[in-house]
């Protein structure tokens, strides 16, 4: 018996796991000459726990509320959102499920300096690591109206 330093099981298959779980193995003798004594199965319990990942998404829309009669420049017109959480909950987010609107409807002709906010449609227990860029530029002038009746 000092020669023996492990008994082994057959390998477990994790890759179709899907909660946490107890399974029963096999004992495989180390030698041809042992004969394992007792119960030949252990339990094996197998207890799963989530992690938190971090998740770029790239390329994302600036949405514009303007007025009538605005036009409105925007640099950059994207953004890139870093964010944490657990994996289940990142599989939950979708691009299109996110939003960030500036409202620029009460600001007058001219050129501003915007911080973005958060977006709307993360779900709760999602951390926001980064905005990139943290502010845009926007450019705001008035659409130039034409005459019903233009002079002759």
């Amino acid at each position: 018996l000092v020669e023996i330093q492990e008994v082994l099981t057959p390998a477990i298959d994790l890759s179709n796991l899907q909660a946490s779980s107890t399974i029963i193995l096999l004992l495989q003798a180390p030698f041809e000459n042992v004969k394992i004594l007792g119960s030949p199965t252990i339990s094996v319990d197998l207890s799963l726990s989530q992690f938190e990942i971090t998740k770029t998404l790239a390329e994302l829309p600036l949405k514009i509320k303007n007025a009538a009669g605005q036009h409105c420049l925007v640099s950059p017109s994207s953004y890139t959102l870093i964010i944490r959480g657990m994996a289940d909950s990142l599989k939950q987010v979708s691009p299109a499920g996110l939003e960030l609107v500036l409202d620029v409807r009460d600001k007058q002709p001219g050129d501003y300096e915007v911080p973005l906010a958060c977006p709307t449609g993360l779900p709760e227990k999602i951390e926001i690591l980064e905005i990139i860029p943290p502010k845009v530029q926007i450019h705001i002038s008035e659409v130039a109206t034409q005459s019903a009746n233009p002079e002759k």
